[in-house]
């Protein structure tokens, strides 16, 4: 450090804030004469496409030095090509109008070099064909739209090397900034609306769990209850019977079996596979008469010793006055139990309660869907930053003008 250096002045801060970063970005432009730029290519493109112009119109009217040396077909092909190449580039020519906007002209540059790029392959063709019979009026309109090319090539170079694309990438990302600031205002809107909402489900199932509550403490819901057990306690019986049928038949089952193959009796049959509903089905109870039969002749049912006296022993309990009683208990637990499940159906405070229970499940989807929306809007504002988007802008305009700070 030199001895007198404390002594220069550093240059001073300018301070900026957001909202003029885009006039302070364009007169940034200004300074680097890039208006001047633009200026100087839009009088060469407007140059060079006038004089195009007035070649194509040339090459409009020419015609064969000595027609009569081309064939027919030959002429009729290079008119057709010719028109074709004209109208080709006059289409290019309609369309090249460089932007008002600076900021646009890069894109307008990149656009160009595509398009004349893409109208040298369209017309080769029709060129290779005129050039071989009025190569004098096409030959220029080549060269011209070759050094259009050149001067669309070195402005890109040139505005390549400005501060050009830095700027507009500032404006780029203010843009995103109030967007992403828009954004998170329109998605707490959104979650304010959206917490309304819940707060109103939640008072309306409030008010749901305490009509609720008033029915299931009603004298209703107290014969409600009495009705479900009446039918547990039925079912609970008949399971009972039941199962006392079952076992009754299954300590018999051997010699049954046997008697069965020789009787082929279908009712027989189903006494074997579920003799508790087999009893249901045999209203007569013919099976009296084949029990008493197998009692009589058990001998001939060739049972092991042991097991035939078992049967003998378990069967005596299989009597005409058991069955009935056993059938009539059953047929009445079974009336009784449908007639429980009717009532019990049909129960008023019970289609009230189901209904009230219907409305609490039915708020809690609505909630659980409010719920969802609200994380999704959690999610979204997490995904969005507006500081870090300032952040960057803050950083290109250090790098282009350090003594910039934007607040």
């Amino acid at each position: 450090m030199g001895f007198l250096d404390f002594l220069k002045s550093k240059p001073k801060t300018q301070e900026i804030t957001l909202d003029e970063v885009p006039d302070w970005a364009d007169k940034y432009i200004e300074k680097q004469e890039i208006g001047t730029k633009i200026g100087i290519l839009k009088r060469e493109i407007h140059s060079k496409t006038t004089k195009l112009k007035e070649l194509l119109e040339t090459l409009e009217k020419a015609q064969p030095k000595d027609p009569s040396t081309i064939p027919e077909r030959a002429l009729a092909i290079m008119q057709g090509n010719k028109k074709s190449y004209i109208q080709k580039i006059n289409a290019f020519l309609s369309q090249l109008e460089p932007p008002e906007r600076y900021e646009e002209t890069q894109a307008f540059l990149e656009k160009t070099s595509e398009d004349l790029e893409k109208l040298e392959e369209d017309t080769r063709k029709n060129y290779y064909i005129l050039k071989d019979i009025i190569g004098d009026e096409t030959r220029p309109v080549a060269k011209k739209i070759i050094d259009l090319d050149k001067t669309i090539s070195q402005a890109r170079q040139t505005f390549e090397k400005t501060p050009l694309e830095k700027t507009n990438e500032i404006k780029n990302l203010l843009r995103e900034y109030y967007e992403s600031k828009e954004q998170i205002k329109n998605l707490r809107k959104d979650a304010e609306e959206i917490e309304k909402n819940k707060l109103a489900h939640y008072e309306k199932r409030s008010k749901i769990e305490k009509k609720l509550e008033q029915y299931k403490q009603g004298p209703g819901h107290e014969d409600f209850l009495r009705q479900k057990e009446k039918l547990e306690q039925a079912k609970k019986k008949l399971k009972e019977q039941k199962d006392k049928i079952i076992h009754q038949f299954s300590d018999i089952e051997p010699a049954l079996k046997k008697y069965a193959k020789k009787k082929r009796n279908a009712a027989l049959k189903n006494y074997l596979d579920r003799p508790e509903e087999a009893i249901i089905k045999d209203k007569d109870l013919s099976i009296i008469k084949h029990v008493e039969e197998i009692k009589q002749k058990i001998k001939e049912l060739d049972l092991k010793k042991e097991k035939e006296e078992r049967i003998k022993k378990q069967i005596q309990s299989i009597t005409k006055k058991a069955l009935e009683e056993a059938q009539q208990k059953i047929i009445s637990l079974e009336e009784e139990i449908l007639d429980l499940e009717k009532r019990i159906k049909n129960h008023a405070t019970h289609l009230n309660i189901k209904e009230q229970e219907g409305w609490i499940e039915h708020t809690d989807k609505n909630i659980e869907l409010e719920n969802k929306k609200l994380e999704e809007i959690e999610n979204q504002l997490e995904r969005i930053n507006p500081n870090l988007i300032k952040t960057k802008i803050k950083k290109i305009i250090k790098e282009l003008s350090p003594e910039t700070e934007l607040r």
